[in-house]
Formats: C-alpha cells, structure tokens, sequence
C-alpha cells in the first residue's frame, strides 16, 4: 500500500528507475496521482517491456536478472495506470540508458540471435550451421540469454492530471 505519511501538493513528481523495484506500483501511481496539482506531471523512467522480443524466455532477459527488479512497464501497461490514476499520457519516448557504437549493436544483436536459435531448436537447420562457427557456437552453453542493451529497453513516461 502506498505510504500514507506522502502529504502536500507538487507540481511534479519525478519516479527515475523506482518504479520497477515497487511491490506496489498502481497504489503508490494513485497516491502521487492525489498530490498532484491541476496541470501538474508525474514522470516515470523505468523497463520498456514491449523491448523483449523472446517472450518465451522473459525471465532471462538481463533486465529481470538484475536483483530488485520486479517489473517492468508496457505501453499498454501504462495506458491502464494512467486511466486508473486520473492521469493522461503526455509524452512515451522509448530509450536506453546506454550509448553503443555500431559494432557493439551489431555484437549483441548477433549474440542475441545465435542464443535464441540454441534454445528454440537444437537440431534445427541455423543451430547446426552455428555448431560449424567457433566463436558463435559458445552461444549453445549461455545459461542465460546475452544482454542486448542496445535496445530501447527503457521508456520516460509523462503523465499529466488534468
């Protein structure tokens, strides 16, 4: 439940990579939402989760894999909890905390690729050819997918109170 000790009005509330790590995200939004003024922003920095392309193995995404995450945020998500809070979405910007080079996207989507096909068939036609490539067949002992931080794995979300 959301601290009710939380008083007072503000113009703005600023939530930067808080919300995953609360065990109750909707009634803290709903508490902030009450102590907002008229016209006034909350603002929340947190896990994109329409970035995880591998549902099948959501759980190894690297973002959940870090201790105290315990969710992330959609874009369908936040729609919901802007209705529920009595907030309209004024801004959603798909982001990632990380500066990556070319290369090092490249390194990582190739990663990605190469562990995911390991794990959806072992006998398909890609993890044999990747068995044959020495570097990229280390990919079939990971025990967890790569980090892929190249991607906009984050979203800032401004919610306004009318």
């Amino acid at each position: 439940e959301a601290d009710a000790s939380l008083t007072g009005t503000c113009d703005m509330v600023l939530l930067a990579d808080v919300f995953e790590h609360l065990p109750a995200p909707t009634a803290l939004v709903g508490r902030l939402s009450a102590m907002l003024k008229s016209g006034g922003d909350l603002v929340i920095i947190t896990g994109n989760a329409d970035a995880i392309t591998s549902r099948n193995w959501i759980g190894e995404h690297w973002y959940f894999r870090l201790e105290g995450h315990l969710q992330m945020m959609s874009e369908l998500h936040a729609a919901w909890l802007a209705a529920r809070s009595g907030l309209e979405i004024v801004s959603l910007k798909c982001c990632s905390h990380y500066r990556t080079s070319i290369a090092q996207r490249l390194k990582q989507h190739t990663q990605s690729f190469t562990y995911h096909q390991f794990k959806r068939s072992q006998d398909g036609a890609f993890s044999t050819l990747l068995r044959h490539m020495p570097i990229l067949r280390r990919a079939e002992s990971w025990p967890n997918a790569p980090t892929l931080s190249c991607a906009a794995d984050h979203f800032v979300l401004v919610l306004r109170k009318s």
